[in-house]
């Protein structure tokens, strides 16, 4: 308010000297108008040296949009296309629940399974060693999942997907040669509080002595054919 008052004063000021020194008001009047021309002027050089600031700050600054696009670029977890991994359960033996049948490796983009005994299988779930600690999945969008598959033998075996209450059976039963094929499989039984993402197991055949099963890039699509991905709860 202070500030006001002085510049009101000032220019009270300087009318009264206009109409006392009329020789001198147009000099005085100019002088008055370069120093306003020079300050509006410093003005407009400060707005467009703060755009331009800004605009180096802008673009140190993360948007929403950058954060989507950071996490699409997220390498995805072996063995899925874009999903970002999950933890892998081994099937055990029901007379020796400390004996695990087979074992799990990733090699490149695939995840390889070893099997140790004729009816094999293993999970793809959250917390395979604390399954009471899983966090669930929301697959409630999801129609169908599509994979490649390969294995040392040609040999039959099943892929079954989950609901909220478990496994889903019958699942599919497929065969797989010992070159990469891709499969389809419908999964009708979605929720959105599903305990796993699939399982695999050797349906009954024998594929002991080392055996080798591999899949890679499992992938989710909806009903549209929109590729999707699970969320964990």
């Amino acid at each position: 308010m202070k500030k006001i008052v002085k510049v009101l004063l000032l220019a009270s000021a300087l009318v009264s000297f206009v109409g006392f020194a009329g020789c001198k008001t147009s000099s005085t009047s100019k002088k008055n108008t370069d120093d306003t021309t020079k300050e509006e002027q410093n003005k407009e050089d400060n707005k467009e040296d703060n755009k331009e600031d800004n605009k180096e700050d802008d673009s140190k600054i993360t948007t929403p949009e950058d954060e989507d696009t950071l996490e699409e670029e997220t390498p995805p977890g072996v063995p899925f296309h874009k999903f970002g991994g999950c933890e892998v359960g081994i099937w055990v033996a029901d007379w020796d629940a400390t004996l695990a049948i087979g074992s799990v490796e990733t090699v490149d983009d695939a995840l390889v399974y070893t099997a140790d005994f004729a009816w094999w299988g293993f999970q793809l779930v959250d917390n395979a060693k604390k399954p009471a600690k899983s966090k669930t999945f929301d697959m409630s969008n999801i129609a169908y999942v599509t994979f490649e598959a390969k294995a040392d033998i040609e040999v039959e075996f099943k892929v079954l997907g989950y609901n909220d209450k478990g496994v889903v059976e019958p699942g599919a039963t497929l065969e797989v040669t010992k070159e990469w094929q891709e499969f389809r499989f419908d999964t009708d039984d979605n929720t959105d509080k599903n305990k796993g993402l699939l399982q695999f197991s050797g349906n009954g055949a024998n594929f002991t002595e080392k055996k080798k099963f591999y899949v890679r890039n499992i992938a989710f699509f909806d009903e549209d054919d929109n590729e999707v991905v699970p969320v964990r709860n």
